[in-house]
């Protein structure tokens, strides 16, 4: 099984370009390893980039470290890394993904031991084939981001943790302390940890039953108050333990870039100013140099982040989260078989109580033997709906290795006086396995055939839980098929690869991501093929114009392009005037760009596109009428689900 995973998630990347984050996370992490420089991607810690991009020690691509940029530079970086160095992007991505491949591979190895030690051998296949076999452990499995490392991790240490507060050992505190400390430098999100480890210990001190200990001497702490005492000591040893990993993961420096300028002062002054309790204690740490300046950044980014951003969920647009993003995302992005395997694992758990002797006390020694489970999904869980963060089932993957672990017990289930039942939980297994074979190599655009299947995905999530801008090899392959690569095809694309590396020779309309090869077509769109990326159809990505389109903003449409194209009708050669006006429209000119292609996305969003490509890149055929009526003419009026008041 760990074999057959590595296989899908490893394969299937081979049939992607880069998706969004994985050029600006590999580079983040060749920087670190090669230069000690930490300014780049400080918001998502250190440790998943330092492990994706260990094989570029090997291959040493090229790197020049005197175009190390700002910060706030970093993507127009990585763009120049992967596509304009002399460099081979996609044995960069093969040679980047193997790593995080290995890391899931482990979070399966250790969900099988936990499994098994809780519900045999069976419940460990059955726990492996839920959290392996997942699409989204399939598609993120794979990629060079910090997901699968998290998620490896978060499991490590509650586990750890937890270990630790049956018996003390100095064995157990040293993991323990290494488990944590290797999290929070593997992302931001990992001070979950904090949280989780205060209600380890407050079911530990609840519970009450002795604590043996052997550290420098041996003994037993039997009162509650006593257990209260050492876990508070130990709380301060792990800090101290913690800090010295974070310190040391940063190299002991507190400059991000060492003796260069570290992060650009204004920066930290826009992060700063957001006057909140994080922040202040952010800037607190970093005035005090408490912490490397890198990883305060990153935490302040964070922070910031997750305040506000566009998502999309059924048809609606949101800057400030939906309590539903996660559950749904959750339940459109699971196959139909998971669901039969958490069936199977409630009535095995149902059925344990009902044959135990003292129900009480057998719920009491469920709860406590899986209190790290409980504790991860019910913090996972409170944070996910709460969150204004709401652009990928992704962020709550540490979620499934837990739960994976709880659904090993469906391997208990019987039917009393049916032999064949015996054999339902691994029948489930297997095709729970088959499942995450047939939707090879679509593991980030896989939607349940519940909700209509990949096809129509886009109608109810997009960023990373579709498109991702994984599909340009893809398009290539269809475009030539057709014979359509060329003048009359327009794409407009969401990601950070480069259509022109693909072979693809449409023209290349605005989008979202760097764009240093690209030229634009003219202002005037003819009509032909439309290839639209899933993320900016839904208008979470337009970055000039995101969301619905309103009535406002078809008034400051129709003026910008009034004024724009007047001026370009009364250009003429040798103008100096004229010449000069235009120079001073250009930004209008980028700007119309952008608001041209929100409003062809508000038109098309209400016709059914011709095909789709992988399930990200929708593909419509306009004609001349078609695309007058998209740019020009009146749209439905206010209150039409694509159009606001």
């Amino acid at each position: 099984m760990l074999a057959a995973f590595a296989g899908l998630a490893a394969s299937a990347g081979t049939r992607f370009c880069s998706t969004f984050d994985e050029p600006a996370h590999l580079l983040a992490g060749y920087a670190m390893l090669t230069r000690s420089d930490y300014r780049l991607d400080t918001m998502h810690g250190n440790l998943s980039q330092r492990l994706a991009a260990l094989p570029l020690l090997v291959s040493r691509p090229t790197f020049d470290p005197r175009r190390m940029p700002k910060a706030a530079e970093h993507w127009d970086l990585a763009e120049n890394f992967f596509y304009n160095s002399g460099n081979d992007p996609d044995r960069l991505l093969l040679a980047g993904r193997i790593p995080i491949v290995v890391a899931t591979v482990a979070l399966g190895v250790l969900v099988y031991g936990w499994s098994s030690a809780m519900f045999g051998p069976a419940g460990g296949l059955v726990s492996l084939a839920v959290v392996l076999f997942h699409p989204l452990v399939l598609a993120h499995g794979g990629l060079v981001t910090s997901d699968a490392t998290v998620s490896l991790l978060f499991l490590a240490a509650a586990g750890a943790l937890w270990r630790l507060l049956q018996r003390a050992d100095v064995g157990r505190l040293a993991l323990s302390i290494l488990c944590v400390g290797l999290l929070l430098t593997a992302k931001m999100s990992a001070v979950l940890i904090v949280p989780m480890a205060t209600l380890l210990a407050a079911g530990r001190v609840i519970d009450g039953r002795p604590w043996p200990f052997h550290l420098g001497r041996s003994g037993v702490v039997t009162s509650r108050l006593g257990i209260f005492a050492a876990c508070v000591g130990l709380a301060v040893i792990h800090a101290v333990g913690v800090v010295a990993i974070i310190w040391a993961s940063y190299g002991f420096r507190f400059s991000a870039a060492g003796p260069l300028p570290g992060l650009p002062e204004l920066e930290w002054q826009s992060l700063l100013a957001r006057r909140d309790w994080k922040m202040s204690l952010i800037g607190l740490a970093r005035d005090a140099r408490l912490l490397p300046e890198a990883y305060l950044h990153g935490l302040a980014t964070a922070f910031a982040a997750v305040d506000i951003s566009p998502a999309f969920l059924d048809g609606r647009f949101f800057l400030h989260g939906s309590p539903w993003y996660f559950p749904l995302a959750f339940i459109y992005k699971t196959p139909p078989t998971f669901w039969l395997v958490a069936v199977l694992a409630l009535l095995a758990a149902g059925r344990s109580l009902v044959v135990a002797g003292d129900r009480r006390e057998a719920i009491r020694a469920a709860t406590y033997d899986r209190w790290p489970l409980y504790v991860i999904l019910a913090i996972y869980g409170v944070v996910a709906v709460r969150t204004h963060f709401n652009i990928g089932l992704r962020h709550v993957m540490p979620m499934l290795p837990p739960l994976a672990i709880l659904m090993g017990q469906a391997a208990a289930w019987r039917l009393p006086g049916h032999a064949w039942s015996r054999a339902l939980p691994a029948v489930a297994a297997a095709l729970l396995a088959i499942e995450g074979a047939a939707a090879w190599p679509h593991y980030i655009a896989y939607f349940s055939p519940l909700v209509g299947g990949t096809r129509e995905g886009y109608r109810h999530l997009v960023d990373s839980n579709l498109d991702w801008g994984q599909d340009l090899p893809a398009l290539r392959r269809r475009l030539d098929e057709r014979g359509i690569n060329g003048p009359n095809t327009y794409l407009a694309y969401f990601g950070t690869a480069i259509p022109e590396h693909y072979g693809i020779r449409c023209n290349v309309l605005a989008g979202y991501g760097p764009r240093t090869n690209a030229t634009r077509p003219p202002l005037k769109w003819s009509g032909g093929t439309y290839c639209v990326s899933a993320s900016l159809l839904q208008g979470v990505c337009l970055l000039e114009a995101h969301g619905p389109w309103t009535a406002d903003r078809e008034r400051a449409y129709q003026a910008l392009t009034a004024d724009v194209e007047h001026v370009v009708a009364s250009r003429t050669a040798g103008d100096t005037d004229q010449a000069l006006t235009f120079q001073k429209l250009q930004p209008n000119v980028e700007l119309l760009y952008g608001m041209r292609l929100a409003r062809l996305c508000a038109y098309l969003r209400r016709r059914k596109p011709s095909e789709t490509i992988g399930g990200s890149i929708l593909v419509y055929e306009l004609t001349v009428d078609d695309l007058d009526n998209a740019l020009f003419q009146e749209l439905p009026p206010p209150g039409s689900p694509d159009i606001l008041p």
